[in-house]
């Protein structure tokens, strides 16, 4: 099935993953503003419906997280192997998306901040700025998220999985 014969792992994001998310929402940033720029229009806003989605994002992981966490512990074999791979899948989903979020905004935010005198770009900048931190918070709920994630690596006391009928091999 697979051509190397070992079986693919789900690895943890790697901080060169974050940041070429990140790098890419300060690209997309530099694009819309061009783009913004070249038309003539005004920037938008960042809207107040965005820091609250993102919030609300933050409290699912972060709750996620310490269910995760407390299951682990009670059971021998810790928690279902398909909901910890559906969290794993959205904790690293949440870490690229608020690294690419955070990246967009903070270039968002420079593009006006030599304008705090004027009360646009000053929203502007404010609203980017508390964006960048919420999204700095998503990133953050979901490496704590896939840190919960982590299954026991096994040891001597633990029984063997022959892998044939799903019964222990010793």
């Amino acid at each position: 099935m697979f051509r190397s014969g070992r079986r693919p792992r789900l690895q943890p994001v790697g901080v060169r993953t974050v940041g070429v998310a990140g790098l890419c929402g300060a690209l997309a940033a530099g694009v819309l503003l061009a783009i913004v720029a070249d038309l003539g229009v005004a920037a938008p806003v960042t809207p107040v419906g965005l820091v609250v989605l993102v919030g609300m994002c933050i409290v699912v992981l972060t709750m996620w997280a310490r269910a995760m966490k407390r299951a682990a512990p009670s059971s021998h074999h810790g928690n279902d192997p398909g909901t910890a791979v559906a969290a794993v899948a959205c904790a690293q989903t949440a870490m690229i998306a608020g690294a690419a979020l955070g990246g967009f905004h903070i270039v968002y935010a420079l593009a006006f901040v030599r304008h705090l005198d004027i009360p646009l770009p000053r929203e502007r900048v404010i609203w980017a700025s508390v964006t960048t931190l919420m999204a700095a918070a998503f990133g953050y709920s979901g490496k704590l998220l896939e840190n919960a994630c982590k299954g026991h690596d096994g040891g001597p006391e633990d029984p063997v999985d022959d892998g044939n009928d799903g019964t222990t091999g010793q």
